[in-house]
């Protein structure tokens, strides 16, 4: 059984991709030691490596199959170099770039295949003049497709697809759920628009306009943000407004998330007490007592549980100014020392809280998030300072960002002091 990551192989930090020559197409690669064509994906994310790795599959399946169509009749060519007649997108591009005497070679052999196909379907549909069987050729799916190579390696279409996966090899260092946002504007981007030539304003405010139908406003200003770093990653000059939707309403709405009340609280608790969802009950006690986001929950590592000054390590990876130290609840100093030895993954929190609340009756605008707003919410009804509430929420502050208590901002005591300000009603498990 073949895994995703078939014909491809890792080196360094980049994917790969590895595929065997083979037998009967071997004499198409005389000049070449290895029974193999190999090459760089030029990207360290395995799903878009897989996306590559599939279309070059496609790729040379193809050219193979044309290699044994040619051999059966005798069209044997040996002036051309292997790399001539490969299709995948990336490398029609860099062969474009970088090998100007491989593109003409490889351009009248793409003409070859067109004229073959125009005397075949001359002389099987009485066709007397050769153009207007070419013609018909090109307008036919086979002829398109070799027509479209041309065209590429001619400089007049630009396929987007390998240049938006070299913009999103750049956001490495991005937060899983970024990526993920990233990943799936480039998908739609695509799947609208194969090639940079067929964007123009007009057409640009229609795909958007279409985002907009089904997708919240602020969902579509993500995927904006993605098509404008590709843009200008790549130097392509555009109009300021082609990747705005600031004069566009969405036909959704966005849900404003509510807080959890105590009730909520006290309802979801028991719901989980004495189950097998006891990571679960343990993430929620702790984002309910420290304020912490999804990701710093999944991270949370518990620092001094042994001195006066317990402290909580939360890393943030969607915003890394947001990483704080910030003193442990007395009610969650046990529950994090647990949690910490064997903590949920961040996706797997969320789709386990969305099962438990829908199972409740709740709805959309109650999500794990919620706690972070039920602590603000509990701490500002103790009359705590806005200014303190933001330094445990790891909310900048004008234009400081406050990461920890310092001698130069609020002492571990005072932090402590407005931690013990949070309270829930009592629960066991």
């Amino acid at each position: 059984m073949k895994t995703k990551n078939h014909h491809m192989i890792k080196r360094g930090d980049r994917w790969h991709f590895k595929i065997r020559i083979p037998a009967d197409v071997h004499q198409f690669y005389e000049a070449r030691a290895s029974k193999f064509v190999e090459g760089s994906l030029k990207t360290s994310d395995v799903t878009a490596a897989r996306k590559l790795r599939d279309a070059k599959l496609k790729s040379y399946q193809d050219l193979w199959s044309e290699m044994r169509i040619r051999q059966t009749r005798g069209q044997q060519s040996n002036t051309s170099a292997p790399s001539t007649y490969i299709s995948d997108d990336a490398y029609l591009l860099e062969e474009r770039e970088e090998s100007p005497e491989e593109t003409s070679q490889h351009i009248s052999f793409l003409w070859d295949k067109i004229d073959r196909l125009a005397h075949r379907k001359a002389s099987s549909e009485g066709i007397e003049d050769l153009n207007d069987a070419r013609e018909d050729v090109i307008n036919s799916p086979a002829g398109a497709e070799i027509w479209r190579e041309v065209q590429i390696l001619q400089g007049s279409l630009t396929p987007l697809e390998p240049y938006c996966w070299e913009w999103f090899e750049t956001k490495r260092g991005k937060a899983h759920k970024t990526k993920t946002e990233y990943r799936r504007a480039i998908s739609i981007l695509l799947s609208n628009f194969p090639y940079k030539e067929v964007i123009n304003q007009r057409n640009a405010r229609r795909f958007l306009h279409d985002l907009l139908t089904d997708n919240a406003k602020a969902t579509v200003q993500k995927y904006t943000t993605a098509y404008r770093g590709i843009w200008r990653y790549h130097g392509w000059p555009s109009d300021t407004e082609l990747w705005s939707v600031r004069e566009m309403d969405s036909a959704v709405h966005a849900i404003r998330v509510k807080s959890i009340t105590d009730e909520d609280y006290l309802m979801i608790m028991e719901a989980l007490r004495g189950t097998r969802r006891r990571r679960l009950w343990l993430a929620i006690k702790i984002a309910a007592y420290s304020g912490a986001s999804r990701s710093g929950v999944c991270g949370v590592r518990l620092e001094g549980a042994n001195t006066d000054t317990p402290t909580l390590y939360l890393p943030e990876t969607k915003k890394d100014w947001r990483t704080r130290r910030i003193p442990c609840h007395p009610e969650i100093l046990d529950d994090v020392a647990e949690w910490s030895r064997s903590p949920l993954a961040d996706t797997t929190l969320t789709n386990e809280f969305t099962e438990v609340k829908r199972e409740l009756g709740f709805g959309r605008d109650k999500v794990y998030h919620s706690f972070r707003h039920s602590v603000a919410n509990k701490l500002e009804n103790a009359r705590v300072s806005s200014r303190e509430i933001k330094r445990l929420l790891g909310h900048r502050i004008g234009s400081i960002t406050f990461d920890t208590y310092s001698a130069e901002g609020l002492e571990y005591d005072v932090l402590s002091e407005v931690i013990g300000k949070i309270t829930w009603p009592d629960v066991k498990w």
